[in-house]
């Protein structure tokens, strides 16, 4: 099988900015090329749409009899050519057919075998550190892992083998797009390819096969030349239609279920610092292009660039849940303050922006970590303090609690001097800290402050050396 896949037609051979009318030229410049036309395939290192991964990894044009450029080798057979060009970068194709859509079929002497790539598959992306729980297979990944191998390796030496094979494909159609993933776009051009060269020697299938071969074929160069339409979202459609599917899954009520396990594994004080590790692993990718994680077009753009691996892609996704669970949780947890509590942090903003603070940045740093304290379930006592505030401080239980939560900031570095200022704003004057323990459990830590020690540790601005440790 030496096929390989040309694409980028509609841009490079028709020069059509309109979708359909670029559709319908190339459809009838393919049905008029003359099988057998010869092609030049021409290495091109600094391509600014597939850049180059790696000294020797540019993208292939291609060229048609009269050296006009027509299009790109896929990307699914670029490393592949790159073994077979002469000294000059350059290899000679001949034109073989196409999918009936937009994408150039060419046949190449000595060219390897897809199922060989695919095999010899690595990971393209560094692990993401949840290794102790990986994301699991959906159960249609799962059955299309378990065709990959009858699919490479099928018995056609037999009508009865031929006939397996064709029910086989049959099933696969389904979950031919089912990912973004490498494996799956080699296993679909393996399985077209397999199914072409099945109806060149038509003496091998009877007459209903040879019909049940075409119509699987059709369809599957229909998904094979979907799946490079970059232009039209189909990239971001797989990617969302798989994501909401092992949502579905880590929000499983066993125990076994992806966001159990998390959270079992991680407890709620150490979590947000786990959840800002996988941000940064995401963030520190070798993307091309700068982009927001929730930026799901651009994302799975990028994955497929990098040829990344059914683990790759499941590693982003494991994160990716993960953030967007802790972004939906933040979200809800503004919409929970009422319109008096609202009134309460404003008063509380005020008192912070008095603060002797080590840093400029720090002032909005611990109103940040104030409203993600007080949206927890656990912080009932922080509340009532705020409400009885300065002038009526209620109880020595309120007094302790404010004075030991201004030494908490003193005590991790985030003051200039003591905490006698923030003691003055909210109690009207500085002796009500005294004898306090400085954020540390002591004789006079009560209760009260103890029930919010571990929520004040969970979402406290942690200075660059505590970053470096974790």
């Amino acid at each position: 099988m030496n096929i390989i896949h040309i694409t980028g037609l509609r841009y490079n051979w028709v020069h059509e900015t309109d979708l359909d009318k670029a559709n319908t030229l190339v459809e009838e410049k393919l049905r008029q090329l003359p099988l057998g036309t010869r092609l030049l395939l021409q290495l091109e290192p600094n391509n600014p749409v597939t850049p180059a991964r790696g000294s020797d990894k540019g993208a292939v044009e291609v060229f048609d009899e009269d050296f006009n450029l027509i299009g790109r080798v896929s990307n699914n057979y670029r490393e592949t050519v790159h073994k077979l060009m002469n000294e000059h970068s350059m290899l000679e194709a001949a034109y073989a057919g196409s999918d009936g859509h937009v994408t150039m079929y060419a046949s190449i002497e000595g060219l390897e075998e897809t199922s060989e790539t695919l095999n010899g598959l690595t990971r393209k992306l560094p692990a993401a550190p949840l290794t102790q729980i990986p994301l699991q297979y959906t159960p249609e990944e799962d059955r299309l892992r378990m065709m990959t191998h009858p699919l490479l390796k099928p018995d056609l030496t037999t009508a009865e083998g031929r006939g397996r094979y064709l029910k086989l494909v049959d099933k696969y159609l389904p979950l031919s797009a089912l990912s973004i993933c490498k494996e799956d776009s080699l296993l679909r051009v393996e399985v077209i390819n397999t199914l072409s060269a099945l109806l060149a020697d038509r003496s091998a299938l009877d007459a209903e096969q040879v019909k049940q071969a075409n119509e699987l074929l059709k369809q599957l160069r229909k998904k094979e030349g979907d799946f490079h339409r970059h232009t039209d979202g189909r990239l971001e459609q797989i990617f969302r239609c798989q994501l909401k599917a092992l949502q579905h899954l880590a929000e499983g009520d066993d125990k076994y279920a992806f966001f159990n396990r998390f959270d079992d594994l991680y407890k709620e004080d150490s979590r947000a610092s786990v959840l800002d590790k996988l941000r940064q692993w995401l963030e520190g990718l070798p993307w091309k292009k700068s982009l927001d994680w929730r930026n799901l077009g651009v994302l799975a753009e990028e994955l497929v660039n990098m040829s990344a691996t059914r683990r790759d892609v499941y590693d982003v996704m494991a994160v990716l849940l993960l953030l967007k669970r802790e972004q939906e949780e933040q979200e809800e947890t503004v919409q929970y303050f009422t319109p008096e509590q609202e009134q309460i942090i404003k008063r509380l903003d005020t008192y912070i922006d008095n603060g002797d603070w080590q840093e400029p940045a720090t002032t909005e740093n611990i109103k940040a970590m104030m409203r993600s304290v007080l949206s927890q379930p656990g912080a009932d006592t922080l509340w009532k303090l705020l409400k009885h505030r300065r002038g009526n401080p209620g109880s020595k239980a309120v007094m302790l609690t404010w004075a030991n939560l201004a030494g908490y900031f003193q005590h991790h570095g985030l003051l200039n001097g003591d905490s006698a200022q923030l003691s003055q704003d909210f109690f009207g004057k500085k002796d009500q800290t005294d004898n306090i323990n400085k954020g540390k459990p002591g004789n006079t830590t009560n209760e009260e402050y103890k029930s919010i020690l571990g929520l004040l540790d969970s979402f406290r601005p942690k200075k660059e050396e505590e970053k470096s440790k974790q």
